[in-house]
Parts: structure tokens; sequence; C-alpha cells
């Protein structure tokens, strides 16, 4: 029998339409199986719920809550608890039982009765992995369609409540079970603004590439056997973002304040005035000002320089190009600073070890076109650093990595990333990642922060000028 549209005429002669006729007959036969199957998962699920919370299982759920919260006792609220035993059902492997999971264990402890159906549910389910999934469309009232941003698939998810709290492009951390050729949530998910995306994507990314470095030859790797090794660190990773990605009601077009309109067009010339910093100049000799000023025969030539342009409006003896702000020239070469700049190798470290991540630092942020003044603030940054922790390390490189990636995030540059560094100096972006939490928390690092940073704040809209940044 050809296919019939729901809007074609019905068959049987009635002149109604085949959706409103014999059509609303077999969509009610379907939809009534789709329910039982329904109705037989809710069942299944409390099922589940009541095994694991049963006295008899007590003491293993303890050990696995000591091992998903790192031997620590949060306080408990509905959304960590349900992260826990979602952790707990599906991937918490019972040592003393085979090295099973929960849910198999289960299946296999009441396998004699169940039914065909429980069967074939439970098994599907056992293979069901937590990832990152985007909302692609919605059926107010009923369902949505996400999209696996990891696996690629469509899924369509059975929820008449979620279709209230999430809009097109929201995203979601979640465990879906399959019911026939539908979905429904494990234990809930994590809603997400669309912002998160980018930031999020990164993350699981560069802690993916560090699972296939873990796992042995020989071993199957790819996106489920990470889902299901280390899936659930995902919210992790989301409670990290949440601490530096600031809420906005618009991400795609954000209003800005005239003051960070003019910000931002500070930052633009500024990256106009590095590239004087690093020019050749016939007055120098061929070399250039960040070459000239690491001796003070030097800097008297470079400050002569400044005298010029600014006896010129700012201009050079060309007089091409935009006028520059000598000012901020002179403060970007840290002329400004009285007895000038100190070098990597004129700080007391405390530490041989110490010194040769300075180095590591100053060399890598001049050859990226840092300023001398940024570097010295690098510098400065990890010297603060090491009198506070007194870090113990045997590779240098780790720790580099992870003040360079701290100077160019309080600079607001973007031109390093964590597995960018990780691929350059050859460790592990996860250390990277770590390192970086370690000196932000120890120093208590801020936006702005006007110890190690060049740029002045915006005075009003700081909030959404940082929202429009990490956007």
């Amino acid at each position: 029998m050809a296919n019939r549209g729901k809007n074609d005429p019905c068959p049987c002669g009635s002149g109604k339409k085949y959706g409103s006729c014999c059509g609303a007959r077999v969509n009610n036969v379907i939809d009534l199986e789709e329910r039982r199957w329904q109705m037989l998962a809710n069942d299944l699920q409390q099922q589940m719920v009541n095994y694991v919370n049963a006295p008899a299982r007590d003491q293993l759920r303890y050990e696995a809550f000591l091992e998903f919260f790192d031997n620590e006792e949060p306080e408990m609220d509905d959304y960590l608890w349900d992260r826990f035993m979602d952790w707990f059902l599906f991937d918490y492997y019972c040592e003393g039982k085979g090295g099973k999971p929960v849910i198999l264990q289960f299946r296999e402890e009441r396998d004699a009765r169940l039914d065909e159906r429980s069967r074939e549910l439970l098994e599907r389910w056992e293979q069901a992995v937590i990832s990152l999934y985007e909302v692609v469309d919605i059926e107010a009232g009923r369902s949505v369609t996400l999209k696996d941003l990891l696996r690629g698939g469509r899924y369509v998810v059975l929820d008449e409540e979620i279709t209230t709290n999430v809009e097109k492009k929201s995203l979601l951390v979640t465990r879906l079970l399959p019911v026939r050729k539908e979905y429904r949530f494990s234990m809930g998910a994590t809603i997400l603004p669309p912002f998160f995306k980018s930031p999020l994507l990164k993350e699981i990314r560069s802690d993916y590439r560090e699972f296939l470095e873990y796992m042995e030859e020989g071993v199957e790797a790819g996106w489920d056997a990470y889902l299901r090794e280390w899936g659930f660190e995902i919210d992790a990773m989301v409670d990290h973002l949440a601490e530096d990605l600031p809420a906005s009601e618009n991400q795609n077009e954000p209003s800005l304040s005239p003051r960070v309109e003019e910000f931002l067009r500070d930052l633009m010339l500024d990256e106009y005035y590095r590239r004087w910093i690093d020019k050749p100049m016939s007055a120098l000799e061929g070399r250039t000002p960040r070459e000239v000023i690491r001796s003070e025969a030097g800097r008297q030539r470079v400050e002569k320089v400044l005298r010029n342009m600014a006896a010129q409006g700012g201009r050079e003896e060309t007089g091409d190009g935009p006028a520059y702000n000598v000012v901020k020239l002179r403060k970007m070469l840290g002329l400004s600073r009285t007895g000038g700049l100190i070098r990597a190798d004129r700080y007391p470290w405390t530490a041989q070890e110490y010194g040769k991540v300075a180095k590591i630092v100053e060399v890598n942020l001049e050859k990226a076109g840092f300023t001398p003044e940024q570097v010295a603030n690098a510098i400065r940054l990890w010297y603060d650093f090491t009198e506070k922790e007194r870090p113990r390390f045997r590779k240098p490189e780790v720790w580099a990595a992870a003040v360079i990636y701290t100077s160019a995030r309080i600079e607001f540059d973007h031109s390093f990333t964590q597995q960018g560094l990780a691929d350059r100096f050859g460790v592990a972006s996860n250390g990277i990642s770590n390192n970086y939490s370690r000196i932000r928390e120890t120093l208590r690092l801020e936006a702005f922060d006007n110890r190690y940073c060049t740029l002045e704040p915006p005075v009003e809209g700081i909030e959404e000028f940082l929202a429009w940044l990490l956007h």
C-alpha cells in the first residue's frame, strides 16, 4: 500500500482527509504501542532507583560516593545527587562482584523475571553514555530533537517539561536512554546557553586527545570509549567554565556601552603599536626598539626616537600612517618604569628550576610579539606565585606553558591555547589547565588585574564586555 499523507483523500471514500479518518485509527494504534513502551521504561527506571537505594547497597553506594566526589562530602542538592546517581547506575563498576557496572548487575539478578521487552531495554541502556547535545528542534509540549555534537546523529527525546526550558541551540549534557525509536533522559540534563558551545567543545576535545594518549595500544579507543570512561567529567568541565563565562541575555548581538566600544578601539590600536616595537629602524641601525632597549645606551637611543616622534605629533619621520600615542609606546617598552624592566635572570629565584621556567616564558612571549612590559609582567607573576606556593616539579615546560597561558588570558590575547601550548612543549594540556587554576587561585587573579595586566578596564559595562569577548 502506498504511503499516504494526512492531507490526502481517505481511500475509504468518506471524502475526509486521511489523517482525520482511517489514518487517525492507525496513528492511535501506534500511539498506544508507544505509550506501553514508555510506561515500561518508567517502571524500569523506578526499579533501578529502588535497587541502588536499597539498604543492602548502602556500603557500595557510600564507596561510590567517595570515589565520585574524591573523598569529599560536599553540600548536597538535587542536582549533585542526580549527577552522582546517574554515574553510579551506569558507569560505576562493582569491583567486589566481577567488575560489572551496576546496571548490568541489576539486569543479571533479575534476568529470570524480566520479559523480552524489559530485557531489550536494559541491554540497550547498558550502552548509553553521557554526551554533549544541541537542541535543533522543539515540538511544544511533546519532544525535542537533539544533535550529538561529539558522535553525530539526531535523537528525538520525549519530555514535555524540557520543551519549556530550552530553545533552539541550547546545549544539554545528558545520558539518553533509547525506547524503541525515541529517547528519554536518564536522570535529567544539564542545560547550558549556546555561548558555552565553543569553549566546552574545546575542553572536551583536549580531554579526548589526552584520553587517546592514555589508552594502551590495541585497546579500542574512540568517542564511545572516551564517553564511557571519562564522560562524567564533562559536567566538571561545565562547572569550571561557568566560573569564567558570564551570563548574557543576548549573546548574538550584545549592545556595548560607548566606554566599552572605546576600549575595543584601543585594543586594535595596541596591536598597531606592538608592531612598531618590532619594526627595524634606520635610526637604530636596522635594529628594533625591543632589541635595543636591553642596554642602557640603547634605552637612551630609543628615548631620542620617541622624543622626535612626540615633537611631530606622534608620527614617524616619514609621516605615514596614523599617529602613535608616544606615552603608550614608552609604557609598552617599559621606559616609564623607574629603573627599567627586570629581566628573568635578575630575579632572586629560590630554586634553579624557577629561573628556567622564567627564561622559557620570556623567550616565548618575546617571539610571540608581547611587549616588553607584558613580558616583564608575566615574569613578575611567576615570581609572585613561586614565593607563595613554592611548587615542586621536574619538567619546567609544564609550568612555563601555564604561565604563558595565564599571561595571555590576562591580556585578553587569544593567540595561545592550552592545546597549542601542549603541542609546542610536548606536555599534557590537562597539566596546563591544572597549573593555570593553581596560579589563578593562589594569586587571586581578576579581570584587568592591575598587578599584571597592561590594559585599562572600561569603567562601565565590564560584564557585557567580558561576555562579548568570550563569546
